[in-house]
């Protein structure tokens, strides 16, 4: 990281910013309860109503630099370990459908146009329902034209929140509906709101379009493209700044609304970080540098303030080619999502693969804002290109970042041969800067779209699992055997495997401690949602206790291997405060080695990674032979109360000399 910091430490530019501002409060949200609805899943189809016009905006071309792209792609080192996958919500009838996920404790929220549904971690579908006047939304009175949906899992106040713009050009309106749940259980009580979108500048009015949707601790924010409602040529972006604290309840939403005039696209970064107070986000200034913004004093007058940072120069005209000749869009280069944690901010588009190759390929970057707009410029520590092979195209990304620094990208992948693959790449915190491990195939399209254009996204999103703020869930676009789109979901973790040698599953699973209730090997190999469990027994002077014990098999020699990252995701039941351990057998004294203790979840990923950086040959034998247990226990002084003890996965990522 640090290289990547010295090569790229280009201070960035102050832009001032044409702005006008305005500010507004609504009535209390409208109240009501997904119970309430009948049938709980009703899937519609319909021909999306109208197609208001949404021209693009030129690339500018930027002052040339002499900043290069850090890295592509590790030879043969995987990073992505897939686990479960379910498709999501499939054709609508609307055209793209703009998928976008969210991840709470127990479910995935899914949004497109123009609807939204609730899944289980394991993919059961419990509500689905259209967006619009007859659907989520009905309680609000919204008019016939709702689109361009986005949904996300505020961390900080652990609530679902769905924004949706609404238009009608011929009466001209632009509004933003606005949803918050009233707890982390997307099913029952939401706070509605319909807010105010229109913007006015010299006599003409705007629209909102291709929102951008984040948060931090005390807000929520909205950004688009505001499009004219008449005469007049683009207004620019409006930032849309809504007080948290009194949506959380279903009060009045207290609104800011800034106007940026010279900017497009500009993606709001979910804060991950519960004590930032302020919220950036970032859009592509030209063929050259990145636009970042910061919104400050937010809970007082807030105010936006504009910055401009270089990056290596990319080539805006990408073109995705699918079978039967058919061309998908890449929406350009506009930014897709951003993530901010720990004073960096992560984003990534489609640019073309090199300055005289159009075909597309994914663009990423990571920027230390520092302590940018109060003191100091951000500065880019890193940029890296994911190119395909020759006769490919990868585009439509979505990126994220976790608790570990790790990163990861979500994108599409085409060619003559594949009609629309869902792919990933990932980078551990300390590979390389600018580097991705091995793209990764998640799941192929069964049909194909006939030749032609076709939109295509314009969204794809990955987020972390909250339980565990590592793990990631992914959606994007793919097509359907009835030459449809739909969209698929997918969970993965990023791993420190390389080579294949170094991703070790574990060969045996067996009851240490417990009543053996179900589950097999298989179990254990995979994040999957499907446990190898085993019931507590009591145990004199210590509680409640169940254990597993996992054994392995390396097949590298002992000497080669430095290093040993084991992740573990196992579970206990609700509302009993199980405590986890791993525990390493010790070929040299013949005797277990308590190794960690953890907090066992009730509820989604309960991952949790413990290194070995020593001792290796103490627990691998000359045979390769590791063993594991992980442990629950209730312990006596909390009344011991019977527990099952569920194991998701257990693996071992190997550094290795080899």
């Amino acid at each position: 990281m640090r290289v990547g910091v010295l090569a790229l430490a280009f201070g960035a530019v102050a832009i001032s910013v044409a702005q006008t501002r305005r500010t507004f409060t609504t009535g209390p949200a409208a109240v009501d309860s997904t119970y309430a609805v009948f049938p709980q899943i009703n899937e519609t189809y319909s021909t999306r109503p109208m197609r208001p016009s949404n021209p693009r905006i030129e690339l500018k071309v930027g002052a040339p630099n002499n900043l290069t792209v850090n890295g592509g792609a590790l030879p043969g080192v995987e990073r992505v370990l897939p686990g479960t996958r379910f498709p999501g919500i499939t054709s609508t009838g609307w055209d793209p459908p703009d998928p976008t996920l969210a991840t709470g404790p127990s479910h995935i929220v899914v949004t497109v146009n123009s609807s939204i549904a609730f899944f289980t971690k394991t993919g059961t579908r419990q509500f689905q329902q259209d967006l619009g006047p007859s659907g989520f939304f009905a309680s609000v009175n919204p008019t016939s034209f709702v689109f361009d949906p986005k949904v996300y899992f505020d961390q900080v106040a652990r609530r679902f929140v769905v924004v949706a713009p609404e238009l009608d050009q011929g009466g001209s309106q632009s509004k933003c509906l606005v949803a918050v749940s009233d707890d982390a259980d997307p099913n029952g009580t939401w706070f509605k709101y319909r807010i105010e979108a229109k913007t006015s500048n010299g006599g003409n009015e705007f629209w909102l379009d291709y929102p951008g949707w984040g948060y931090n601790k005390d807000v929520f924010v909205i950004t688009g493209n505001m499009f004219p409602l008449g005469g007049g040529g683009f207004g620019g972006v409006q930032f849309i700044v809504l007080q948290k604290a009194p949506m959380l309840t279903g009060g009045s939403a207290q609104v800011t609304s800034i106007v940026d005039q010279n900017a497009f696209t500009a993606q709001v970064c979910h804060t991950m970080d519960a004590s930032t107070d302020r919220v950036y986000c970032v859009g592509v200034g030209n063929n050259t540098s990145m636009d970042l913004f910061a919104l400050t004093n937010l809970t007082s007058s807030p105010t936006l303030r504009k910055t401009s940072v270089s990056v290596p120069r990319f080539n805006g005209n990408s073109v995705a080619l699918s079978r039967n000749n058919a061309r998908l869009d890449t929406v350009g280069s506009r930014l897709i999502s951003s993530y901010y944690r720990s004073s960096r901010v992560v984003a990534a588009h489609t640019v073309g693969a090199s300055d005289n190759d159009n075909r597309a390929a994914v663009r990423w970057y990571e920027i230390d804002v520092r302590t940018w707009p109060t003191s100091g410029t951000p500065v880019l520590v890193q940029s890296g290109q994911v190119v395909p092979p020759a006769g490919q195209h990868y585009w439509m990304p979505g990126i994220c970042s976790n608790r570990n620094g790790d990163i990861t990208i979500v994108f599409n992948r085409c060619s003559s041969t594949i009609s629309a693959d869902m792919m990933s790449v990932a980078r551990k915190r300390t590979d390389p800067a600018g580097t991705m491990g091995a793209p990764k195939l998640m799941w192929t399209s069964p049909g194909a779209y006939p030749g032609g254009s076709h939109r295509w996204g314009d969204y794809a999103e990955v987020c972390t699992d909250p339980n565990d703020d590592s793990t990631f869930w992914g959606i994007v676009e793919t097509i359907g055997g009835n030459s449809n789109w739909s969209t698929e979901i997918q969970k993965w973790t990023v791993t420190a495997g390389g080579n294949p040698l170094d991703l070790v599953v574990p060969l045996a699973v067996s009851t240490f401690q417990g009543s053996y209730v179900r589950g097999t090997v298989a179990d254990v190999q995979r994040n999957d949602e499907s446990y190898y469990v085993v019931g507590s027994v009591p145990v004199i002077r210590l509680g409640s206790v169940a254990a597993a014990q996992m054994n392995f098999r390396i097949q590298r020699p002992r000497s080669e291997v430095v290093g040993i990252d084991m992740v573990i995701e196992a579970l206990s039941d609700a509302e009993v405060a199980a405590t986890g351990m791993i525990w390493l057998y010790n070929w040299n004294t013949g005797q277990w080695d308590h190794k960690k203790s953890f907090p066992l979840k009730s509820t989604g990923q309960g991952s949790v990674t413990f290194s070995l950086a020593s001792g290796i040959s103490t627990y691998v034998n000359a045979n390769g032979d590791f063993q594991v247990i992980v442990r629950g226990l209730t312990p006596m002084s909390t009344g011991a109360k019977p527990f099952s003890l569920k194991v998701d996965l257990a693996n071992l990522a190997l550094s290795s000399l080899g």
